[in-house]
């Protein structure tokens, strides 16, 4: 699941570091190891998801997978990809118990390079303490940009041997941020990133970075040497995008709508660039919203984007572009605006016939990519991909071979898929019919009924909500389900009911 993060941390945690390491090592599981995609991204041959159980990888348009997760990266835990012919870059973390309560703690930032296809484990002091963890990657050739939340906006221009900080006032060698940045942390919530985007749009003459922080957007310019053409190390200039109440220059409906910045998307389309930022209220006053600008952030546009029971509040975490339609990932499902940013669709019923398996209806996306004409997106139920008008599905499943309710405890009221779903796998073609018993095996509900199932194929798309025969959801306790398969094979096993 992503992580959500109050924008303060117990002091007392973050002045914790891991030890200074490199590693050179190789090697991935086949198969994806989680159902939970926070990030997507493409190189010229392969799709890579940043899962909750690594970074997984096709380049078969998912027929096949395969995942890189803790040796050799530093740890399961994908925080933030992005991916280029050059290299993809994954950021990892795990979190830590402190009185109770659960932190993210950062363990580096890692890089497959080509053509050497080797992995190497940096561990830049930004990213590898409590709190200091990449939320967002961004390249640009072999650049690596990061968004490290306590950590700041930082860059590589050498392989991540060495890491620096972009701050929102410096124009120079002279650090004059030292102040906010104490050894452990950043007090300025101008110096806590969660989103970065490289901006090509200005090329030659200009190389840009848009930063998502909790004080608004920051945007770096960098400009061309006019006699070698060779960008300038420090950025030539620096503006701020956010929403203030004491800003009487424009209407408040024109400002930014939200301060705290968790995601950003460029699209170019001719000469016209958008600029798109998921947004979240950090006091009274703001919005949590989605908004784009067509003026380089003079003006804002909040989408039209409202959620499935009316609410105009809008937990966005991702965007992609194809020409002007425009996907947008967010908290309950996957949006899209086919070039009228006042009209959106919520996408739905992603079903996958061949596989047996769907996502969840109103389930959370984390991330979104396009590729071409196709469409990947992924978030807490796997990840779903559209080609020509059909969706497939991805998940992964620990013991595909065998039958199991998952997951298990659930609760009816807050798991992903509404409910437990049954997990078996057919010898032959088949009808098969799965039905659900209480402790004393009294019937409870018949959940299936002569469902047509494909030999050899794992059927994925049974879902029992908690409910008995009459709607009503059952009480807590163990319960059993029951498949029948017509050619004369019952596989029972257990269901727990949690609420």
């Amino acid at each position: 699941m992503r992580k959500l993060l109050a924008l303060f941390l117990p002091l007392s945690l973050v002045g914790l570091a891991h030890a200074e390491i490199e590693m050179t090592v190789q090697g991935g599981r086949t198969g994806m190891t989680s159902n939970s995609v926070i990030d997507i991204d493409h190189d010229s041959t392969s799709i890579w998801l940043g899962t909750g159980g690594g970074a997984s990888a096709t380049s078969d348009s998912g027929a096949t997978w395969t995942t890189y997760g803790h040796e050799p990266l530093a740890a399961d835990e994908v925080s933030a990809l992005s991916a280029n012919d050059r290299a993809v870059w994954v950021a990892t973390s795990h979190s830590r118990e402190f009185q109770g309560d659960e932190y993210p703690e950062g363990d580096g930032i890692s890089f497959l390079g080509r053509p050497d296809s080797v992995w190497i484990n940096r561990q830049p002091m930004q990213a590898t303490r409590v709190g200091m963890l990449a939320y967002d990657l961004s390249l640009h050739d072999s650049l690596a940009f990061g968004a490290c939340f306590y950590g700041g906006l930082i860059r590589s221009t050498d392989w991540g041997v060495t890491w620096t900080n972009l701050f929102p006032t410096q124009l120079d060698s002279v650090n004059t941020d030292s102040a906010d940045f104490d050894g452990s942390v950043f007090r300025s919530l101008g110096n806590r990133f969660f989103s970065v985007k490289t901006d090509t749009t200005d090329f030659p003459d200009i190389f840009s970075v848009w930063g998502g922080a909790a004080r608004g957007i920051y945007r770096f310019f960098f400009y061309a040497d006019t006699i070698t053409g060779a960008f300038h190390t420090y950025p030539d200039s620096i503006e701020q995008y956010a929403f203030s109440v004491s800003d009487t220059t424009l209407p408040d409906s024109l400002k930014l709508p939200g301060n705290h910045v968790v995601a950003l998307g460029i699209n170019l389309i001719d000469t016209v660039k958008t600029v798109w930022a998921a947004c979240r209220a950090v006091v009274s006053g703001e919005e949590r919203r989605v908004a784009y600008t067509t003026d380089d952030g003079a003006t804002w546009h909040i989408a039209n984007i409202i959620g499935p029971s009316d609410n105009p509040d809008v937990e966005a975490w991702d965007f992609a572009f194809n020409g002007d339609t425009v996907y947008v990932a967010t908290s309950f499902g996957l949006y899209q605006s086919n070039g009228d940013y006042s009209s959106w669709t919520l996408l739905s019923g992603l079903r996958d016939p061949q596989r047996q398996t769907f996502y969840q209806d109103n389930a959370p996306f984390y991330a979104v990519d396009v590729v071409g004409d196709i469409v990947w997106a992924g978030g807490s139920d796997g990840a779903a991909r559209r080609s020509d008008g059909e969706w497939r599905v991805y998940r992964s499943q620990l013991d595909p071979a065998n039958h199991y309710a998952y997951p298990s405890p659930f609760s009816p009221y807050h798991s992903t898929r509404k409910g437990s779903t049954v997990h078996f796998r057919p010898d032959r073609n088949t009808r098969a019919s799965v039905k659900i018993y209480d402790f004393n095996l009294e019937l409870v509900k018949t959940v299936a009924v002569d469902r047509d199932r494909i030999g050899g194929v794992e059927s994925d798309d049974i879902v029992w909500d908690g409910t008995n025969d009459k709607g009503k959801i059952v009480a807590n306790g163990i319960y059993f389900y029951r498949v029948e398969l017509d050619y004369g094979e019952d596989l029972w096993g257990k269901v727990v009911v949690i609420k």
